[in-house]
């Protein structure tokens, strides 16, 4: 269109100030001319002014000097969903790296011992992945389990004492690019009952938009990350190795250190109930102690 033409655009990227100089050309302009002059339909024409106040305010906010626009629209958005949903397409970039970046800058900024949610992150996922046959969640539970790891101590930063309720209400107040409301919410509870007796879906349905289904799922990650939180809950990194198998009713974890693991071992048993009544396996640590050569 002739309006588009006449701003200066380089790899998809404007600068703020050709921005506000097509506010100022269509401030006062009609629907009809704006339609004509940029190509588009009357319905789409009459939302322009409020899209463009509306970005105008976020440059703004964001002290922005450029503007990147990159030529795809609500329905090119729904439409890679649905090919990505039903394998029409194959998909390059790891998606989850980005949320999981997201996530380590939350911890950060909420002053998180990264190096401990990771090494946190390390076992419960080695157990995610060893009871998948049992606990029969996906990749996306998986997800969350990462998330949940990384961002566990991040309530400390208000309160040392209501650690828990704070790390709720930090995660559910932070909006995270690649996540439903829903799948913050169950990111939220783990956090909160990793550190506070669990509460029941029948005693808690009434304060969460969570059905049972989702709920289930907050107490099998729950269950897990308490068992994974117990192993690492010294402070001190020790683990060097860890493995798992169930016989006759117990989940064996075997641990590799070179350190003696008794202080963990009392952690782990105080956290392991919740794991025995969900997935019906009482979690056993041992150690296996790791003798370095001179």
């Amino acid at each position: 269109s002739r309006a588009m033409s006449a701003i200066k655009i380089k790899d998809n990227i404007v600068s703020y100030n050709e921005f506000k100089r097509l506010i100022g050309t269509y401030r006062s302009k009609s629907t009809e001319y704006i339609a004509s002059a940029m190509g588009l339909d009357e319905e789409s024409a009459v939302l322009l002014p409020q899209s463009i106040v509306l970005l105008a305010k976020i440059a703004d906010m964001m002290n922005a000097s450029t503007l990147w626009v990159p030529g795809v629209s609500l329905s090119d958005g729904i439409a890679y969903e649905y090919a990505e949903n039903n394998k029409l397409l194959s998909v390059s970039h790891d998606f989850e790296d980005d949320i999981m970046a997201a996530a380590e800058v939350l911890c950060k900024r909420y002053g998180g011992n990264i190096e401990r949610n990771r090494l946190v992150e390390k076992v419960a996922l080695s157990i995610y992945d060893d009871t998948r046959k049992i606990h029969k969640m996906g990749k996306r539970e998986r997800l969350l389990l990462r998330i949940a790891s990384i961002l566990a101590d991040c309530g400390k930063y208000i309160s040392l004492e209501a650690a828990a309720e704070c790390g709720y209400e930090i995660i559910m107040a932070t909006e995270m690019i690649g996540l439903s409301h829903t799948e913050r919410e169950i990111i939220a509870n783990v956090v909160r009952y990793n550190k506070v007796a669990f509460i029941y879906y029948k005693d808690r349905s009434a304060n969460t938009l969570l059905d049972k289904d989702a709920y289930l799922i907050v107490a099998k990650l729950t269950a897990i990350f308490r068992v994974a939180d117990g192993i690492c809950r010294s402070y001190r990194v020790k683990l060097k190795g860890i493995k798992t198998s169930i016989k006759e009713g117990e989940f064996l974890i075997t641990i590799d250190s070179d350190e003696d693991f008794d202080l963990e071992k009392g952690f782990f048993y105080r956290k392991s109930d919740l794991f025995e009544e969900v997935f019906a396996l009482k979690p056993v640590i041992r150690n296996r102690k790791i003798i370095n050569a001179l």
